[in-house]
């Protein structure tokens, strides 16, 4: 399997922290996209930037009424395209993208869409989005955290290692019981402590 643009390790880093060059490139990639993918849906976040579509409903009586509608993943750079239910486009001067804060917003309010039916359906929108601009931008911290769950992904759980070194960092760990499925303690431990994890809403 190819490496994912929006991987949070490259090749050489994952090869070089698992000390194995036997490993097939398509293989790692696989574990790596794994690795990255798991851990994106524990923070959930998206890291490195990448297009983004998602549907949006806009009832009366939610966080989404009026005239802002907030996007899963932020920050956004741009907004590509707004579609109503039909498919017509929103034109965009008609609203002003906060990209810090992840909502779009335009004066008066949001038409709330409907389909054939009549009952609420969905505005569809189309951003870029994401904290990195690419694997290379990607902090050590976090790709630490990867390349710990890529190990434990590859070779289980080592009980006799107490301390790692990645690049700068130096980390010291025990072994508990893992609490979250698929994630050791000493992974979700480091982005626990980080800003990486984006509060639910």
């Amino acid at each position: 399997m190819a490496l994912l643009s929006t991987a949070l390790v490259s090749l050489d880093e994952a090869s070089a922290f698992l000390g194995d060059s036997s490993m097939d490139d398509e293989v790692l990639g696989m574990y790596v996209n794994a690795a990255t993918l798991r851990i994106e849906q524990y923070c959930r976040r998206k890291f490195v930037k990448r297009e983004i579509r998602e549907q949006v409903c806009n009832p009366i009586g939610t966080a989404r009424t009026g005239n802002i509608i907030y996007l899963d993943f932020f920050p956004a750079d741009s907004v590509v395209s707004v579609q109503d239910p039909a498919g017509n486009v929103v034109p965009s001067d008609a609203y002003v993208l906060h990209n810090d804060q992840g909502f779009i917003r335009i004066p008066g309010a949001w038409n709330v869409p409907v389909n054939s039916d009549g009952n609420a359906a969905y505005y569809t929108i189309t951003y870029s989005g994401g904290m990195f601009n690419g694997t290379a931008d990607v902090p050590g911290d976090l790709k630490a955290a990867c390349l710990f769950l890529l190990k434990f992904m590859t070779h289980g759980r080592d009980t006799t290692v107490r301390s790692k070194t990645v690049g700068d960092m130096s980390l010291s760990f025990d072994y508990g019981t893992t609490v979250t499925p698929g994630m050791p303690d000493t992974v979700a431990g480091m982005l626990n402590d980080s800003s990486y994890i984006r509060p639910r809403v």
